[in-house]
């Protein structure tokens, strides 16, 4: 069904970006690439909005596993590639996208009252 062909694309996005992330651990294009991946899995699945965060909550666990220091370069450009996009691509044709998504995230906080 469409339904399952989104889900299973937004999954795809989802461990891709992440295992670019994770390998290699250093800073580089992955780094980017994992952040437009993330995009991808956002557009797909609005509710994987919470991606900079596990992103931070991987590197902090990353970090302290291996007894490294955090790495606040990678972290601080992934998020800010990861928000560019999102922003650069929610605003194109009027801002639809942004607002059908927020009026929609709204509307569903507001059914869990």
């Amino acid at each position: 069904s469409r339904l399952g062909i989104q889900e299973a694309l937004s999954g795809l996005f989802f461990l891709s970006g992440f295992y670019l992330y994770i390998f290699p651990r250093s800073f580089g294009r992955r780094t980017f690439v994992s952040a437009v991946l993330f995009v991808g899995a956002y557009f797909t699945n609005y509710r994987l909005i919470f991606i900079p965060g596990m992103v931070f909550l991987t590197e902090f666990f990353l970090s302290w596993a291996e007894k490294r220091t955090f790495d606040l370069r990678k972290i601080v450009w992934h998020t800010l590639t990861f928000a560019g996009l999102l922003l650069l691509l929610a605003c194109l044709d009027r801002a639809q996208n942004m607002a059908v998504t927020f009026t929609w995230m709204s509307h569903q906080a507001g059914l869990a009252k």
